[in-house]
């Protein structure tokens, strides 16, 4: 419906070319991609590797693979598309953008976070980027996650390649299929991929049934890449994902359907003119539609039926400019723009009354003006220096009349577009203290735009607290005071690295009782307005440990926490307990096996006025084993078994929306051949 400014890409071409004038600093070489389809990289914003996953154990969905990140947990309101959480901050808080692309969900219960549009067929690394060096893809006060796409490849040797893996588990009756077959060649590659997920509501520890707790879909993928000259590469991405008959077991409604399309062309340039080694031009869009749907649950459950139908358009572009990484400056310059349209609505059927109608996202049309550059400044072989930077002009639009008229009962004229120009700074420093201590920290300080549900939202029910919650368009943006260090340890039988982080905030974005708003939802406690919050304070701690016991066995060990209070001393919600992921691993030539135990302590710093209860503490154990069987030259099958929660619990994480306990036993099995 709505497309970028064409003065505007001029601008931007203009912009790059202008820049690509300064003088050379070294030669930035391209070179064939290795294919690694049995092994995801994840990574933070120093760029060193802090998790992977084997393809030869339990087939992951992306949501599992979230949870084994130091600095990630997930917010869970069913078994299907888990809310990302960095350092706790989650939702408006972070920005979360698929190979640097941003998109927006269309529902207003966030049932349809970013995350749940790619899968782990089509994901080739996973990186956060928080605290200082966080602000590449967009302003935040929690950080940024970014999913890089699986693309096509290019090789000197033609090659035909792919991999179909077939899993079952038995909690859910569920079946997973991932394939993906490519060619690449010296000037072309092409890659397209298939993933289906199909399962029924599962069964928790105890052989509890938890109903409306399955899930239906498919994603499609292509990728091709085109090498036009030695200097010149041309990628282009389309993904379809699409999921129907979606429960969500600790919420009033269901989702009919949630589809998303999301594509994109890309222009790389190498050695273009003096200085510049790479510039990396996209242009993106994406579709996002979202039904919430309650006619499949009990009648006794459904006081009133409705239906809530969402929508998200966003269209985008964005030009990146660097010089050699072996120079002893290395900069990175973006400009970047996209705008997004929401609309959301709602049609209540009440028994013997007339239909009622109203917008609960009044037709926002939110734009984003960007530009960020940092320089990575190598002093000497130990030690690194960065300094980097983001500022941009935002507005927020709301186009709809009925919106406004709607809006003005609580004397808010609505009418306006609202105008923000957030901005962040970062400092960082690396310094390799010895051969094996490294230590980085780094501060900066930044804010974000108040998001569409805060601005706007009109009678948003959120069943966890029972409220109704009412946007407000005069929010002042929420400022952040970051600083964060790193301690790299390195010996030749183990290695560790311990992360400490502290956040001071300023006018914090708060659902506050309002006892002059009366509620929408037949049910509800009341309503809640969003208002800043004059200060909070959010700190943590994580670590990563691993030890080589013996040539085939290791171990891993990972501990992560977060704590965050107002200034007046009540705690925040939605903030996990100390929780661990303990692994002994054994591998040789083809065979992998593992143990985990995978737990949290009790949570008892709680915000009860958000509907939030004491979580007791919990542990599983869960069994992994794989082996690899090469079958010819070309031609490997990929076997591997799993049990998870081996004991049984009945439990629940404190992110767990009502209480929905998770997974009881659970056997998986899995099948993959890989050429």
């Amino acid at each position: 419906m709505y497309r970028p400014s064409l003065i505007l890409l001029i601008c931007l071409i203009s912009g790059a070319w202008a820049m690509a004038q300064a003088p050379d600093s070294g030669k930035y070489v391209f070179s064939e991609i290795p294919l690694e389809l049995d092994v995801f990289t994840f990574s933070d914003s120093t760029g060193g590797q802090i998790a992977k996953t084997n393809g030869l154990n339990k087939q992951p969905g992306i949501d599992e693979v979230m949870e084994t990140m130091p600095q990630l947990s997930v917010v869970k309101k069913g078994a299907y598309a888990f809310v990302p959480s960095i350092n706790a901050f989650h939702s408006n808080r972070l920005t979360v953008t698929i190979d640097g692309m941003r998109i927006f969900g269309a529902c207003t219960d966030k049932m349809d976070p970013v995350t749940s549009y790619v899968e782990t067929a089509n994901l080739k690394s996973m990186d956060v980027n928080c605290h200082a060096g966080g602000a590449s893809n967009g302003t935040s006060t929690g950080g940024n996650l970014n999913l890089a796409l699986n693309d096509a490849k290019l090789g000197s040797e033609s090659k035909v390649y792919g991999e179909a893996r077939l899993g079952y588990q038995s909690v859910s009756n569920g079946i997973n299929f991932n394939s993906g077959v490519g060619y690449r060649g010296e000037k072309f590659g092409i890659r397209a991929g298939f993933s289906q997920r199909k399962h029924d509501s599962y069964y928790a520890g105890g052989d509890v049934y938890i109903p409306y707790s399955q899930f239906n879909k498919n994603n499609y993928s292509i990728s091709s890449k085109l090498k036009i000259n030695q200097n010149t590469l041309i990628d282009a991405q389309y993904i379809l994902d699409d999921a129907w008959d979606v429960g969500y077991p600790s919420l009033p409604m269901d989702v009919s359907k949630a589809r998303a399309q999301i594509y994109s062309l890309t222009l790389s340039q190498y050695n273009l003119a003096k200085g510049i080694a790479k510039l990396k031009w996209k242009l993106y869009g994406n579709n996002v539609s979202h039904v919430m749907d309650d006619t499949k649950r009990a009648q006794e459950d459904v006081p009133i039926h409705m239906d809530m139908p969402g929508w998200s358009d966003t269209y985008g572009t964005y030009v990146t400019l660097e010089n050699s990484s072996t120079s002893r400056h290395h900069y990175l310059v973006k400009l970047d723009y996209f705008q997004n349209f929401r609309k959301a609505d709602m049609i209540m059927y009440p028994q013997g009354e007339a239909p009622m109608f109203m917008l609960t996202w009044p037709e926002i049309m939110n734009r984003n003006i960007g530009a960020y550059a940092s320089d990575k400044w190598k002093i000497n072989d130990n030690n690194t220096f960065e300094i980097n930077g983001r500022t941009e002009w935002v507005t927020q639009e709301m186009l709809s009349l009925f919106g406004q008229k709607q809006i003005s009962v609580f004397n808010k004229k609505g009418d306006s577009t609202y105008t923000f120009l957030p901005f962040e700074v970062g400092l960082n420093h690396n310094l390799k203290w010895t051969k094996s201590l490294t230590i980085a920290g780094g501060v900066s300080y930044g804010a974000r735009a108040p998001g569409t549900s805060e601005m706007f939202g009109f009678y948003l029910f959120n069943k966890e607290d029972g409220y109704d919650y009412i946007g407000d368009p005069y929010l002042k943006m929420e400022k952040a005071f970051k600083s964060n260090i790193n301690v790299d340890f390195l010996q030749s039988k183990w290695d560790m690295r311990v992360e400490l982080f502290a956040y001071s905030i300023e006018d914090y974005i708060y659902g506050q009782f309002a006892a002059n708003i009366p509620p929408m939802t037949v049910g509800a406690r009341g309503s809640k307005e969003y208002v800043n919050l004059e200060r909070v304070y959010h700190y943590g701690a994580s670590t990563t440990f691993t030890y080589r016991l013996l040539e085939n066995w290791g171990l891993e060990s990972q501990w992560k926490m977060a704590h965050a209070q107002q200034e007046n001393g009540l705690y925040l919600p939605q903030i996990p307990p100390v929780s661990y992921r303990n692994k002994l691993t054994f591998e040789k030539m083809f065979w992998y096996a593992d143990a985990q135990v995978v737990g949290a302590f009790a949570q008892t710093k709680i915000d009860p006025t958000w509907g939030e209860d004491k979580t007791p503490s919990w542990a599983i154990l869960n069994f992994n084993f794989g082996r690899k069987v090469k079958l010819n030259k070309k031609l490997d099958l990929n076997l591997s078994a799993a049990i998870e929660n081996v004991f049984d619990q009945y439990y629940w994480a404190h992110l767990d929306w009502g209480n929905i306990p998770r997974y009881g036993r659970n056997f998986s099995f899995n099948m993959g051949l890989v050429f």
